[in-house]
């Protein structure tokens, strides 16, 4: 499944960003799109987008454990943005 799924999202597709068509993977796609969504205040978005930083962007800084992002973090960052992403 694994090997599968890292295929899968290794895969190029086109996209039209700013009236120019590119191609992107997969996974490119969909960060891009979750960040969109997140930025246009969708609340599972934001929420999504959190989980993958909490999980890919500390990974790569190999932090001490006791400074990832708890639950209840990531739900009032997410609150947050909801609020303040409305706004715009």
């Amino acid at each position: 499944m694994a090997t599968d799924l890292k295929e899968e999202l290794a895969r190029p597709i086109q996209i039209v960003e700013g009236g120019k068509r590119r191609t992107v993977t997969k996974q490119q796609a969909f960060v891009k799109s979750v960040i969109a969504k997140a930025q246009q205040g969708d609340a599972k978005a934001s929420q999504t987008l959190l989980q993958l930083m909490a999980t890919h962007l500390r990974a790569e800084d190999s932090p001490a454990e006791d400074d990832l992002l708890t639950e209840s973090d990531e739900e009032i960052i997410a609150e947050f943005l909801a609020r303040n992403m409305q706004k715009h």
